[in-house]
């Protein structure tokens, strides 16, 4: 790993893989949406007509009569993948004075805290995007907030299945993943209608019966539920931290496919352009300006809702009248 004169192109691959390793607590963004990788920074995908894909053809075919031929109407849609990038730095000085191995040892702890930073942003935009109801397809509150689980009046569970049912009635596409954030999570799994539709009457002691995200999964026959419990300080720098959960109480149900395809929709994609075939680059260098190392790591990528008729939040779950 050397250190070179000037800014240079060098991608430190070493630091690189690390960074690609490394994943903060707490952060789903890497699992919400499906990653396709670009050869470009920015390009076309393709929409297909909703409204086209259910209609009922005439298949029948006459004996020696030509086939039915069908068209498929199309519209696209752009996206281009910016360059998040942060840097630190390591003075000369602290470099010449270290004990040996603590450079390497240094340059790992920057990384992982640049990379937890880089996370931060990218978990915040996901966030923003999936929990405002301008973005999504649909979007609706409880009746009555799931903190009341002790009186019998929320109904978690019946909220849930009617946004699952609104998603397939209104699309065709039934939803297979679910996000809720922390605040939304302590709440449901702690409601006593959901515990006893997932346990029943086993003779499970009360201690046992807990609620994860794999029997919330199967309660509601969904391939993934995810909780977001990331926090970020809203406060400006030099306040006093004012630490705000990004997800907080909503929850979103939305459908996406296990791996990109270009011809099934997903309510939301991840585009990455990775030169030098990294989705993480980290470049160290010698700066004569600062007499210091400098690190950098930077990713390309654009995290686009593609298809909001399949997504659906539930706003503000713990927090309603």
């Amino acid at each position: 790993m050397g250190i070179t004169s000037g800014r240079g192109l060098h991608v430190n691959a070493p630091l690189s893989e690390l960074a690609i390793r490394y994943k903060p607590e707490g952060m789903i963004a890497d699992q919400l949406a499906p990653i396709v990788l670009t050869s470009k920074q920015a390009d076309a995908y393709t929409i297909y007509e909703r409204a086209e894909a259910y209609a009922v053809e005439d298949d029948a075919r006459g004996a020696g009569a030509p086939v039915n031929r069908i068209t498929r109407s199309a519209d696209s849609a752009t996206f281009y993948c910016k360059n998040y990038a942060l840097g630190d730095s390591i003075p000369q000085e602290d470099i010449e004075n270290a004990d040996a191995g603590w450079l390497l040892t240094e340059r790992q702890g920057r990384i992982e805290h640049i990379a937890d930073k880089l996370a931060l942003g990218w978990e915040k935009r996901v966030g923003l995007q999936m929990t405002s109801g301008t973005n999504v397809g649909s979007y609706s509150a409880v009746s009555s907030a799931w903190t009341d689980y002790t009186t019998g009046n929320s109904d978690p569970i019946g909220d849930i299945n009617t946004t699952i049912q609104g998603i397939q009635d209104l699309t065709g596409m039934r939803p297979n993943r679910m996000v809720m954030g922390d605040k939304a999570w302590r709440n449901f799994r702690e409601h006593g209608d959901v515990i006893d539709r997932i346990y029943g009457n086993d003779g499970t002691a009360p201690g046992a019966r807990l609620v994860t995200q794999n029997n919330a999964a199967a309660l509601f026959e969904l391939d993934t539920v995810l909780i977001g419990g990331a926090y970020y300080n809203a406060n400006d720098e030099g306040q006093s931290a004012s630490l705000t959960q990004i997800w907080d109480d909503n929850v979103v149900l939305y459908y996406a496919p296990n791996a990109p395809r270009k011809d099934k929709a997903s309510a939301m994609y991840t585009f990455r352009w990775t030169p030098k075939n990294l989705p993480l680059q980290a470049q160290n260098y010698f700066s004569r300006a600062n007499y210091a190392e400098m690190i950098d790591l930077m990713m390309y990528q654009d995290e686009k809702i593609t298809a909001p008729d399949l997504m659906w939040l539930i706003e503000a779950v713990t927090s309603a009248s």
